[in-house]
């Protein structure tokens, strides 16, 4: 499946500080190039761009080279060759970004990540690049482009592939430090769940020389094939999924019940849910495990008026962060004619939602709270002085839903109206 990915805000955050602490396992398979496709080779100039790449896990379009301490040839070997290897080991790769007698020979590395990037979950990504000692050109445009379909990178002529919208890069800093690194960074969310390849290179559109991507670098040859090339050194190459906990969610259910009732949390956009309560307060009726909402009854032999209930939103990589414990209260007060009637959340700011479930003779049950409640009811939410601001009656197996968010900021009286007999709660508005 072809995908086209734009360059947008929304997908790309470059990087200027160091990242989170939440990360998870590096998806590039062999990201310092330190395995051989073959373990006794060892690169001379003449075999150092040799298909398929000597890095195992990559490989090249045009020929990129290959750079291991190895080598017996001094040109491919890190130890005396440009800057050494990043942060230790033993091996890196160099490729042409731009050649001013060659514009249709620019390089590129790619390979297939160890796992497809998950759907809608931000993943860093990083590399590093040194501009060869003596070249005279540097470019603005080396990234990274990620994609679905491996023919997007492989099937397409130079312009096209140097056209490719790369999500990770940036234009307007030039790479033209030859004394040391520079991080290339940034986050990407994939917006589809099969993305696994990637490659790395220069990503210009108008592929160039006269570019405005491409600029003249002091102290490069004046002659010779460095004199029109734009040649880097890539190494340490990452992408991990972002692992850091979701925001907590907010547990919409009430804090006074008969004997049971039903909470549920709106999903963390790049995680799950998972519940907690008390085990010596409640027994579970249903959810709970990886679900957004779950049903809790009393316990028979629970002597206490009041148990707790708590809800934890996890990263796809198990780090979680918990909600505030909440207390519920079990109370008769909350019981007619054989329905408990909820009423949540409180505070509220938008929506106050009030619905019956049945319950028992005997207190409730694992049936009683298998269907909604069909009792009639009426709903009133009242000033201080007693004046009803707004009502509403169920239908039959319906909650009544009052819109509060004209509501001013403060505590009110809310009474549910059963035949003759009154619920009496405070509701408290909070905008």
């Amino acid at each position: 499946m072809k995908i086209n990915l734009l360059l947008t805000c929304c997908l790309l955050c470059l990087c200027l500080t160091s990242y989170g602490q939440y990360l998870g396992p590096n998806l590039v398979n062999n990201p310092g190039f330190e395995e051989k496709r073959d373990p006794g080779f060892c690169p001379v100039w003449a075999t150092a761009s040799m298909n398929p790449y000597p890095a195992a896990e990559w490989l090249s379009i045009e020929s990129s080279d290959y750079y291991h301490t190895c080598a017996s040839d001094s040109v491919v070997d890190p130890d005396v060759n440009f800057q050494g290897v990043r942060s230790g080991g033993n091996a890196y790769s160099g490729f042409v970004a731009i050649n001013k007698s060659h514009i249709d020979k620019s390089e590129y590395l790619y390979q297939s990540l160890s796992t497809p990037l998950r759907k809608g979950v931000p993943h860093y990504i990083e590399f590093w690049v040194s501009l060869k000692d003596d070249n005279a050109l540097a470019v603005s445009t080396l990234g990274m482009y990620l994609t679905s379909d491996l023919t997007e990178i492989t099937n397409k002529t130079p312009l096209e592939r140097a056209a490719l919208p790369d999500q990770i890069k940036t234009t307007d800093v030039f790479y033209d430090n030859k004394t040391g690194w520079t991080k290339i960074s940034g986050y990407f969310t994939p917006p589809t769940e099969d993305i696994k390849y990637f490659a790395i290179g220069n990503f210009d559109e108008t592929l160039s020389a006269e570019s405005k991507h491409v600029k003249n670098v002091p102290g490069g040859a004046t002659s010779g094939e460095s004199s029109v090339l734009s040649y880097y050194i890539v190494d340490d190459i990452v992408i991990q999924e972002d692992c850091t906990p979701p925001n907590p969610p907010y547990i919409q259910g009430p804090t006074v019940v008969c004997d049971g009732g039903y909470w549920e949390v709106t999903p963390p956009v790049n995680g799950t849910v998972s519940w907690d309560f008390d085990k010596n307060a409640f027994y579970l009726v249903r959810g709970g495990l990886n679900t957004n909402s779950i049903t809790l009854q009393f316990r028979s032999d629970f002597s206490g008026t009041t148990g707790w209930l708590s809800v934890k939103a996890c990263s796809y990589c198990g780090n979680c962060s918990y909600t505030n414990t909440i207390g519920i209260s079990r109370s008769s007060s909350a019981c007619y004619g054989g329905y408990s009637y909820s009423y949540y959340p409180n505070p509220v700011s938008d929506e106050l939602v009030v619905s019956s479930e049945p319950v028992d003779d005997a207190g409730g049950g694992t049936d009683a709270l298998a269907t909604m409640g069909v009792e009639e009811y009426e709903v009133r939410l009242l000033s201080n002085k007693g004046k009803v601001l707004m009502s509403g009656k169920n239908r039959k197996g319906e909650k009544v839903v009052l819109k509060v968010k004209n509501v001013p900021s403060g505590t009110y009286p809310l009474h549910i109206l059963v035949g003759e007999e009154v619920f009496k709660q405070q509701v408290v508005v909070q905008h």
